[in-house]
């Protein structure tokens, strides 16, 4: 009987730990696919699918890479990579990484959507590659970082010059 509650005990406990480390795993995807759709959503709402999914490679890239952090909403909340992180209030960028947006426009809901869709494929693996995986960097065209005279353009997307 001792041996029965231990074997018991045991399993329950196993599927207790099973059960959480699912659950864990399946929260940080869903954390990273919101990360990653506002990111696509913030910086590239106007584009076109093909925009979009440049802006999402090229966050991957940056989550796949050694030297940027591990993790999409460590790559789009690392400190002064994307413009929209601090220039959004934190209360738009919470109700958008909740999928909330009741106070925007018709129109930026159906980019939020695409901007979602796109999210979700480019988590997969193996995510479509449309630069490279060596794409780390963009910009708009409206603007010529000091940064980007070093850089070896690969891809002009829409409004933004890929490196």
């Amino acid at each position: 009987m001792k041996y029965v509650i231990i074997a018991l005990v045991l399993t329950c406990t196993m599927f207790w730990h099973k059960n959480t480390l699912q659950q864990e795993v399946q929260s940080t995807q869903e954390l990273n696919k919101s990360c990653l759709a506002a990111n696509i959503f913030f910086e590239a709402r106007g584009e076109s699918d093909a925009g979009k999914k440049a802006v999402a490679e090229v966050t991957v890239n940056r989550a796949l890479s050694e030297l940027y952090p591990e993790g999409v909403c460590n790559v789009v909340f690392q400190r002064k990579q994307f413009s929209w992180t601090h220039q959004q209030s934190w209360s738009t960028i919470d109700a958008v990484l909740k999928g909330n947006l009741s106070a925007f426009e018709q129109k930026d809901k159906i980019s939020y959507r695409s901007s979602r869709r796109i999210a979700t494929a480019y988590l997969q693996k193996p995510f479509p590659v449309l630069l490279n995986r060596d794409s780390l960097f963009y910009h708009n065209k409206k603007i010529k970082p000091v940064w980007s005279k070093k850089m070896k353009k690969t891809s002009t997307i829409g409004n933004h010059v890929f490196y």
